[in-house]
This record gives structure tokens, sequence and C-alpha cells, in this order.
């Protein structure tokens, strides 16, 4: 306890993170914070607060999603699939560690999207449905995901005064 308290002191008082952080106005370091506490929960063996911290991340930041596929595979390995591994001499799954595994999914997927993801877009959503039914709320999300990920207006890159390979790629 005494190493991760001094860690996070040491990590949380360095002058040249608070410094990007602040005058920069990502608030990279409060990201980083949200994503050491899912690696916290995950740890902890608690997914399901993992996965509404991680969701939450997401709606913080969309860059995180480079770690999606990582954090994914922890949840489904570590929660989903753990009453589906085989005792030692059994050769088939039954049917109620398949229906918990199911429900395991179901309640993850409940959780995410309702806990984060739905609170997160409502703001969005409902106002565009009031005002455009089921058409406004596709206009709504089309512009979204453009502003999230706008290929066809910047490309790959979206700093081009950055150090780093796409802004070699671009040169």
């Amino acid at each position: 306890r005494k190493t991760a308290a001094a860690v996070a002191v040491s990590g949380g008082g360095m002058a040249a993170l608070l410094l990007v952080d602040h005058v920069h106005f990502q608030y990279n370091g409060f990201l980083l914070g949200v994503f050491a506490w899912t690696l916290a929960f995950l740890r902890a063996d608690r997914p399901l607060s993992a996965a509404v911290a991680f969701s939450c991340l997401l709606g913080l930041k969309h860059l995180f999603l480079t770690l999606a596929p990582f954090v994914a595979a922890s949840l489904l390995g570590n929660y989903v699939l753990v009453p589906l591994l085989l005792r030692a001499g059994t050769t088939e799954i039954p049917r109620r560690r398949l229906r918990e595994a199911l429900r395991r999914l179901a309640t993850l997927a409940v959780t995410t999207i309702i806990a984060c993801f739905a609170t997160t877009l409502a703001p969005i959503v409902v106002p565009a449905a009031l005002s455009g039914g089921w058409e406004g709320v596709g206009h709504a999300v089309s512009q979204l995901a453009r502003r999230l990920f706008p290929f066809g207006d910047r490309g790959l890159v979206h700093s081009y005064w950055a150090p780093n390979a796409w802004a070699v790629y671009v040169a």
C-alpha cells in the first residue's frame, strides 16, 4: 500500500505533467487516472466497475478506443467466460453454465450501455428524436461519428505539428 501511494503521489505531482495537462487543456492526467481506475477494478476482480469506468473514459476521450480490444478481452475472459471453464474430468459444458455465461454477457452489455453510453448520448439523441423522429436521431448520430472520426475532413492526422509517425507520413 505504501508503494502504491508513493507511486500515485510522485506521478500526480510531476510538474511537467501538470504543465502539459493544464496548459494544453487535454487533462491527460485525469484521463490516465480514469484508465488506472479501470485497471485497478480489473485487478480487484470487479469487472462491472471496470466496464463502467472504461465506458466513461471512452465518453471523455475517444482516443482510448485503441485500448478497447484489450479491456474487452480481459472482461470476456475473466468475467463472461469463467462459467464455461471445464472442470477436470468433464468433456461437455452443462446448459446452466452456458446460461450463466450468457447472463453475465447481458449484464456486462446493459451495464456499459445504460450506465455510460445512454446517459452520455441522451443530451444529443433525445432532442434530435423529439424534433425529427428516427431520421433526426440518425442525423445526430452521423454528425457525432463524423466529428469523432474526421477522416474525410482532415485525414488520419488532425495534429499536423505533432512529432509522431503520422506527421512523418504526412510530410
